[in-house]
């Protein structure tokens, strides 16, 4: 597998909580909360960022919208901050909800695999490094379940996933 930089997002659900959280450049970056269901009606509360020059496309708080982007990390303090960076947002006059990710990096650190306590099921949790260009990296912790955990288990470091 090459290592041909894939990180792309697409998103759809309910843009909340907008708040300004840069004005230092000239572009004003904001944060936001998306609410997106789950097929099992369980709500996950996905953060992203976003420019001000897509504040002419956002009809009101609260609304449905469409993001493409890209999976963002930083730290701080002792904290990994995960992100979703906007690209691009479509104003959307229904409820609809979707939530996918295509990743493509190098396993750079993993534990050992374990059993679930109450299901047995096989789990491994691993970081992955996903580039972004020539200098600058992202740092994603992942959980593998069932025969990805155990596939993943044996890979050496350093091997491209997606």
């Amino acid at each position: 597998m090459n290592n041909q930089v894939v990180n792309l997002v697409k998103l759809k659900g309910k843009l909340s909580n907008i708040t300004l959280i840069s004005k230092e450049s000239s572009n004003k970056i904001f944060s936001a909360t998306l609410e997106v269901k789950r097929e099992n009606g369980v709500f996950d509360y996905i953060p992203v960022r976003l420019g001000e020059s897509f504040f002419s496309l956002l009809p009101q708080s609260d609304s449905f919208v469409e993001i493409k982007g890209s999976f963002k990390s930083y730290r701080k303090n002792q904290n990994l901050i995960l992100y979703v960076w906007v690209n691009s947002l479509k104003p959307l006059y229904y409820e609809e909800y979707e939530n996918h990710i295509s990743l493509k990096g190098c396993v750079c650190t993993k534990q050992k695999i374990r059993q679930t306590p109450l299901s047995n099921k096989e789990i491994l949790d691993f970081i992955l490094k996903v580039r972004e260009d020539s200098f600058h990296y992202y740092f994603f912790p992942i959980i593998a379940w069932n025969s990805a955990a155990s596939s993943i288990s044996n890979f050496p470091f350093g091997t491209y996933i997606s």
